[in-house]
């Protein structure tokens, strides 16, 4: 979709900011550059990110981590919509804030790569 055409929509819960699929087979997963655009046009957005698994060699490439409180479709769901939640190709987060006036964040370990199999 082009920027023009995901800007007029409405009443949609968030965007796929990355799919391990389409990366891996059609180059065209990351959709960092959209949300970028839309974020700029002052919508905003939740992101998602997905593997998109169709076999097991695309298994765990993308996915969102729900902080919930009972593993069950509706309690899952909700805290989707009410945005606890976030996208990670690798990261886990343990804990973040704000201390003292300085951003801070608690992770696994993690680096930036970008692999064409």
């Amino acid at each position: 979709m082009s920027i023009a055409e995901i800007s007029s929509l409405h009443g949609y819960v968030g965007i796929e900011i990355y799919n391990h699929t389409s990366a891996l087979r059609q180059y065209v997963g990351n959709a960092d550059y959209i949300i970028d655009c839309v974020l700029r046009q002052g919508i905003k957005t939740y992101i998602f990110a997905s593997d998109d698994a169709h076999s097991d060699w695309d298994m765990f490439g993308g996915w969102i981590q729900v902080k919930a409180k009972e593993l069950k479709h509706e309690e899952i769901v909700k805290q989707i919509k009410a945005g606890n939640f976030y996208a990670s190709r690798g990261p886990e987060i343990y804990d973040y804030g704000i201390e003292d006036g300085k951003v801070y964040i608690d992770c696994s370990p993690c680096c930036w790569f970008y692999s064409i199999l």
